[in-house]
């Protein structure tokens, strides 16, 4: 009921302009902030006028409380001791039993005539009623220090006492005997300071002043007023919510008429003058020498202030003796007193709210100036396009961030068998793939890697590594970067994608693996996870003790480990001509042989001892027989398997049709049926199957240690290695050192819940995919299939992948508590400029770099002059 909305202030705005503009002279012509063209500095200058005019304001409605000069003089008296000045409502209650007395409720009279005389009959129904007496007592009381009562340190600046009669049809009483209200009170230690100054003024140049509006000066005005709002609604409520509301309450229990209480008109100070306005006045002032005058601009005048107050003063005045003469000749709970309090208070409400609406108007037109500049309101994907344009400008040709999209090519320079890619959403709705500064390590600086194809077997792997930096931003707390990983096989090709993280030097832990054949594509959507800042967790630890700090600290090292997303990719083709002892490129130009290969190998679990070639040679002698006779064995081989696959799946189809036809004649009680042979060709070629494989698994345990982990030799720092488990701690340490607002956070990258497959048909080329979603179950599903078809490929562990690569993504999130437009608008700050420090401290650690010789010589100055603590280290 005391709030006000936005149809109010806008129709209190205007009502206020009309009102200056008859106190100014016909000439001037002020206008709103937004409307008059003006420099970023008036805006400063219109915040310091209306607050001063704010503080002129409550100082007027103080004094129609009571307080006049000398309560002031003693309030200004009191802050200069130091002390705090209270300004306190408080309120006692007293509710007593007069009487009880029985009301006739309900009384008929009836008059029946007979034949012999009249019968007169009565019905009275009475009702036992107990009569109350009500009284209520208040006052407001300025006082200083924490003592109210304090005969030196107390102002009583208005009281009254109101009591009614109530009823009730029970004994139970409608308020307690003796109510104490807890006291309202607002603080006034900063409003009589303000009194005490030369004014408000906001310092401008204080390194904490962001904007007008976002500054400690009036950060405590919004403040001030913003409890002074509340102080005078939480006296409203409770007087006219609970004190006035229990006549009518009273008046339904006993069932007489209820009447209006009170008119809300007549104690609402809605049309009470507020001279808080941010407006602003052009002028035309010398050019200092110049033929023509130069425009500038200026808030009201101090005399066009004043009056204002006076006029604010006059129409508070007019208010409360209207209300007060409204209330005149009432009894009750609301008197002449209550109404003129009423008045004052619900226009301090109204002050305290007008300037909550002034100041953010001042900050609701820096944001329209600033998308009127930009032409739309920027998304955080608009602003992740222009970090990509950004980093082409300002990074040299050799540093710049490059699309992770890589062609999965089985040999350099041939055809690519498939894509990778990593990609995030666009600001015109698709996706591309996003941006990263990629390190690729020396060959001769790659040590072995391993990872875990079972419980007691290891595959291990070499090939090229790859160490991505890739740095998202997230604004005000929303969900952190959306990325996808997509992989897509050409036709009749198939390659290996394991999805992990780096457990160590040489350990690769996979926790998803796909088979990528024949024009499936994989889109896998990972989920990003911020680690707090490395100054938040030095922060948090500080306090704990030794072995809680230690528990905290381990815990940290494996996050940062995580940190580390590993995308392995596994060709095919030449391992596939290695485990069947073909030269290389055998199966370059025989991919359908490549792809039933893979095919028996991944659904039938056939070993590759069945389909390998055999030469008669011992050792690695050359036995003569040429590459194409050699591919021409293997086809044999995997013919002949899928001679016996066919005759299996024969056989099984006729035991399925025999047992069908058991069935039936046993239900009809005439099966005189002998047992099937068993016997023939598959059973003697799957018992020469099962020898080999019996045979080739000795072969494998003794490769691989009879099968246990092989044992590690030694650490890859001692020859030369690359560790890429040691940069997280690089970067932690860098992020500590170099981020000074501790925004940047270490990210974790996983894969998702739901996967995406999209498998065209070969039969119509451009016809629309089949799409397919994979849950848990299935994601397991095809992680076996890929883990069947490693341990085929390397005999469970005894051959080296050779033919695979290694693609190790850092990730780090800058993280800022805002939104985009409200980190410019409200902190008056750059993101470009925080993001790019951010890019530049993870690409010098990534690449291995200086930051100075990762921008071109242009931007070496700009970026030095907002970042100058990243050229003191590399």
């Amino acid at each position: 009921m005391w709030r006000l909305d936005e149809c109010d202030a806008a129709k209190r705005v205007r009502l206020a302009r009309e009102a200056v503009a008859k106190l100014l002279d016909d000439t001037r012509r002020p206008g709103l902030l937004g409307d008059v063209p003006h420099a970023y500095d008036d805006k400063y200058l219109v915040t310091e006028s209306f607050t001063a005019a704010a503080i002129e304001a409550v100082g007027n409605a103080l004094a129609a409380l009571g307080a006049d000069a000398a309560a002031v003089e003693q309030m200004r008296g009191w802050s200069g001791e130091g002390r705090r000045v209270t300004l306190r409502f408080s309120c006692e209650e007293e509710c007593v039993l007069l009487k009880k007395e029985s009301a006739v409720l309900r009384k008929e009279e009836h008059v029946v005539q007979t034949q012999v005389a009249k019968v007169f009959s009565k019905i009275i129904d009475r009702q036992d009623v107990w009569k109350w007496r009500y009284s209520a007592a208040w006052e407001v009381v300025m006082y200083a220090g924490l003592d109210p009562h304090a005969e030196d340190a107390a102002v009583v600046l208005c009281h009254h006492s109101v009591d009614t009669f109530l009823k009730t049809l029970s004994s139970c009483p409608p308020r307690p005997a003796r109510v104490v209200q807890d006291p309202t009170e607002v603080d006034l230690s900063w409003w009589v300071k303000q009194g005490a100054g030369e004014g408000f003024r906001v310092a401008r140049h204080d390194p904490a002043c962001r904007t007008p509006r976002r500054n400690a000066e009036v950060a405590a005005a919004e403040q001030f007023f913003r409890r002074l709002t509340v102080f005078a609604e939480g006296v409203l409520d409770y007087w006219y919510d609970e004190v006035v509301e229990v006549q009518g309450l009273s008046a339904k229990c006993v069932g007489d008429p209820v009447e209006p209480m009170y008119d809300h008109d007549a104690v609402h100070a809605g049309d009470v003058f507020v001279p808080i306005l941010p407006l602003l006045e052009a002028v035309e002032v010398a050019d200092g020498g110049a033929d023509a005058d130069a425009t500038a601009c200026r808030p009201l005048l101090p005399d066009d202030t004043a009056a204002a107050l006076g006029e604010q003063a006059r129409s508070l005045t007019s208010k409360r003796d209207a209300a007060k003469a409204a209330f005149a000749s009432a009894t009750g709970l609301l008197t002449a007193s209550e109404a003129d309090l009423s008045v004052v208070l619900h226009h301090c409400s109204v002050v305290g709210e007008v300037y909550a609406k002034a100041v953010q108007y001042v900050e609701d037109v820096l944001r329209k100036q600033l998308v009127a500049a930009v032409g739309k309101v920027i998304t955080p994907l608009d602003f992740a396009a222009y970090m990509t344009f950004h980093n082409r400008k300002v990074f040299s040709k050799e540093a710049q961030p490059r699309p992770f999209a890589h062609a999965i090519r089985s040999a350099a320079g041939g055809d690519p068998v498939g894509t990778l890619t990593l990609e995030a959403k666009t600001a015109d709705g698709g996706v591309a793939p996003i941006a990263t500064f990629a390190r690729q390590i020396p060959e001769d600086r790659c040590g072995p890697m391993r990872f875990a194809l079972s419980a007691g077997m290891e595959a291990r792997f070499g090939g090229a590594r790859w160490v991505h930096g890739y740095v998202a931003h997230q604004f005000g707390g929303a969900g952190g970067a959306r990325l996808w990983l997509s992989a897509k096989a050409q036709s009749f090709s198939s390659y290996v994608v394991l999805l992990g993280e780096i457990g160590g030097a040489e350990a690769f832990v996979p926790r998803h693996a796909i088979l990528v054949r024949n024009r499936r594509e994989f889109r896998i959507p990972l989920q990003c996870e911020a680690l707090p800042a490395p100054k938040a967790f030095q922060d948090a630890i500080e306090s704990l003790s030794p072995e809680q700090e230690a528990f905290a600290k381990a815990y940290r090292a494996m996050q940062l480990n995580a940190t580390l997303f590993g995308v392995c990719v596994v060709h095919l083709a030449p391992q596939v001509e290695k485990v069947l002892n073909l030269p290389k490129d055998a199966l370059a130009q025989d991919v359908f042989l490549l792809d039933r290969i893979v095919n028996l190998m991944v659904k039938y679990s056939i070993p590759s001892s069945l389909l390998a070639y055999q030469s008669d040679c011992v050792g690695d002698e050359d036995d003569g027989v040429a590459p194409a006779e050699k591919v021409a064995r293997v086809q044999r081989n995997v013919d002949a398997m899928n001679v016996i696959i066919e005759d299996a799946k024969k056989k099984e189809r006729e035991d399925k049709l025999a047992r069908e036809y058991k069935a039936s004649l046993q239900a009809l009680g005439e099966f005189r049926c002998e047992p099937r042979k068993r016997g023939g060709l598959f059973e003697r070629k799957s018992r020469k199957a099962s020898r080999s494989r019996s045979d080739a698994a000795p072969q494998a345990q003794a490769a691989t240690g009879g099968g246990a982990p092989q044992q590690r030799q030694g650490s890859t720092s001692e020859d030369g290695a690359v560790d890429v488990s040691a940069i997280p701690h690089e970067l932690d340490a860098r992020y500590l050192r170099d981020d000074t607002e501790s925004c940047l956070r270490p990210t974790i990258i996983k894969a998702g819940d739901e996967w995406t497959v999209e498998t065209p048909l070969l039969a119509s080329a451009w016809g629309p995919p089949q799409v397919s979603i994979l849950d848990g179950d299935d994601q397991k599903q095809e992680k076996e299939k890929a883990f069947a078809l490693l341990s085929a490929i390397t005999r469970c562990g005894a051959l080296p992948l050779d033919a695979a690569e290694l693609h190790v993504v850092i990730a780090a999130t800058h993280t800022f508590e805002k939104t985009l437009v409200d980190t410019v608008v409200q902190d008056n700050a750059n993101p470009i400029e925080k993001v790019e420090r951010s890019v530049l401290i993870t690409a010098s650690t990534v690449l291995e770099q200086p930051v100075a010789q990762l921008l071109r010589p242009k931007q070496r100055r700009r970026v030095q002059g907002h970042a100058p603590h990243l050229f003191l280290t590399v």
